[in-house]
């Protein structure tokens, strides 16, 4: 049945302008800034609703060729429309494309249109969804959205995200509506910019050459959080970036398969010496490795960190210490020069 209607998707953010007028026509906006995009707008905020209308049947039957389709994303608040867009939109991913009943999406906006509404033209982004319609496709989305942001906390050199609530109607009116949370990435160009670095997309890049003390940091976030699902040689799962002088620094992305988020469908890849994504393994290179600096930073930012996920509120009561726990348990071992030497140093 619900491969027979099309979609109306409204998202919840609090939006950083005013909406002046009743009625706005089509592929306008009012913006209380130029130096906006589309990203900036929606990030992290709740208050207004966004609709999408796309149709849901085409979608949901091409997500395995990830075909673009005609969509149309609007804006209201307080039951006045801020902007109506058109678009396009397809699936995307890998595992989650096959795995999940609602795919992952890619929203393609149109760069003339962006800039004639006083927009930044950054047009691509991905948007992470709720994949079932279980609980626990909730709970995952919400803890990966969660390690974004610890990210976030320790290292500029990170992507952003932006968490919402999505809610679904039948345009057909054929089944009830619901709702569930979502969440954008922030797209590379746009992190280019923000940082003002360049994308490095050269598979002959020696990764020696990586900056030292951001690939310690990169390689003790991704121990914190039992995540193993990355690659920085075959580029999985992590971006390259660097300023006109300096050396280049990994970035980290796509974390459902980390302990921390333990999705359902995670499995550590079976030649690594763990049986569970909840088992850390440290998978730094390094050689005479002095982590001295980057347990510090990390040690200045566990309450905040622990602070993130006690007063997130969209996860309930057990998960949060279930967060804080995982993160205690780390944070037991990076406190204890004997265990790092152990667990860390000598495991090299």
């Amino acid at each position: 049945m619900i491969h027979q209607m099309k979609l109306v998707i409204h998202f919840s953010f609090l939006i950083l302008f005013s909406c002046t007028t009743d009625k706005v026509e089509k592929n306008s906006l009012v913006v209380d800034s130029s130096n906006h995009s589309i990203f900036t707008l929606l990030e992290d905020h709740m208050g207004h609703s966004m609709t999408m209308i796309t149709d849901l049947d085409k979608l949901l039957q091409s997500k395995t060729t990830e075909e673009y389709q005609e969509a149309s994303l609007a804006c209201s608040h307080n039951n006045k429309v801020c902007f109506s867009l058109d678009l396009k939109v397809s699936s995307r991913g890998e595992t989650r494309k096959r795995y999940c009943d609602f795919p992952p999406l890619k929203l393609n906006f149109k760069k003339g249109t962006l800039e004639k509404i006083g927009l930044n033209k950054f047009d691509h982004y991905k948007l992470v969804t709720h994949c079932n319609e279980d609980e626990d496709s909730e709970t995952v989305l919400l803890k990966e959205y969660l390690v974004y942001k610890m990210f976030n906390k320790l290292t500029s050199n990170s992507l952003n995200a932006g968490l919402s609530m999505i809610r679904y109607e039948d345009s057909e009116n054929v089944i009830p509506s619901f709702q569930k949370h979502a969440f954008l990435i922030e797209p590379i160009k746009e992190f280019c910019f923000r940082e003002e670095l360049n994308y490095i997309d050269n598979p002959n890049l020696k990764l020696s050459s990586i900056h030292a003390e951001q690939y310690k940091l990169f390689t003790l976030f991704q121990y914190m959080i039992g995540n193993t699902d990355w690659n920085l040689s075959k580029r999985h799962n992590t971006k390259l970036f660097q300023k006109e002088v300096g050396s280049p620094i990994p970035v980290p992305y796509d974390f459902d398969y980390s302990g921390l988020v333990n999705a359902p469908y995670a499995l550590p890849h079976p030649q690594l010496p763990i049986k569970h994504v909840r088992e850390r393994l440290f998978q730094n290179r390094a050689k005479n490795l002095d982590l001295t600096n980057t347990i510090q930073l990390f040690t200045q930012h566990k309450d905040s960190l622990f602070e993130l996920c006690n007063q997130f509120g969209f996860l309930d009561e057990s998960n949060r210490a279930d967060m804080v726990a995982y993160l205690d348990s780390f944070y037991k071992i990076i406190e204890d020069p004997e265990i790092v030497q152990k667990k860390l140093i000598d495991k090299m």
